[in-house]
């Protein structure tokens, strides 16, 4: 095995339906915790800010003690609202993992709110997690700043869901980023066989590390 990664999915439904952005990774030799947030999936609770932050901090956590007897490096991925809240949950660590992996990430959750109840119906989703999150005044670009994990981040010029632009806007925050960019519909990056390798790559020079 060559090491461990801890996922947090996109917005509305479970781990089930995003199970095709990570089914991929155990037979390229990584373990893979994922993590539905408190209100989602089987989790009980109601997701709000900033428990959701703590719980996400909890399955790295849990996820690190599984390595301590084989030292194997424990890296995140997250995608959509997921790798927006893990840049989030990820700045306040005390210990922070050495990469992450950010995909269809967003930079304000105000302005996705603004953007996503212009748009149709079809992206109503994130009118869900404007309900709950847009009473406090946090956004993940704020948080950015202060990661020292090295981040690669992908998002899709195509993207109907997430803008590109806040994906760029969240880019210019990051001490120490990769940009690349991916193509096709919203978290669809994984699809690609290209974008794989690429992450793969990323977490294989960060465990030699």
């Amino acid at each position: 095995m060559k090491g461990r990664v801890v996922f947090f999915h996109g917005n509305a439904e479970n781990i089930s339906t995003h199970f095709g952005s990570i089914h991929w990774l155990p037979k390229e030799g990584y373990e893979v915790l994922a993590v539905d947030y408190r209100g989602y999936g089987k989790s009980t609770g109601v997701p709000i800010l900033p428990e959701i932050l703590s719980d996400m901090q909890l399955a790295y956590q849990w996820m690190l003690a599984r390595s301590e007897k084989d030292k194997l490096p424990v890296f995140v991925l997250g995608q959509s609202i997921g790798a927006s809240l893990t840049t989030m949950a990820v700045a306040q660590l005390e210990e922070q993992p050495e990469c992450i992996v950010l995909d269809a990430g967003f930079a304000s959750f105000s302005d996705m709110a603004r953007i996503s109840f212009q748009r149709s119906w079809l992206f109503w989703p994130f009118a869900y997690p404007a309900s709950w999150l847009l009473p406090s005044d946090l956004n993940p670009e704020d948080y950015a700043g202060q990661i020292q994990s090295r981040v690669l981040q992908f998002h899709s010029p195509d993207d109907q869901v997430v803008p590109y632009d806040q994906g760029r806007l969240l880019m210019n925050q990051f001490p120490k980023v990769t940009w690349v960019d991916s193509s096709g519909p919203h978290i669809t990056t994984f699809n690609h066989t290209v974008n794989r390798k690429t992450l793969l790559d990323f977490y294989g020079a960060c465990g030699a590390h």
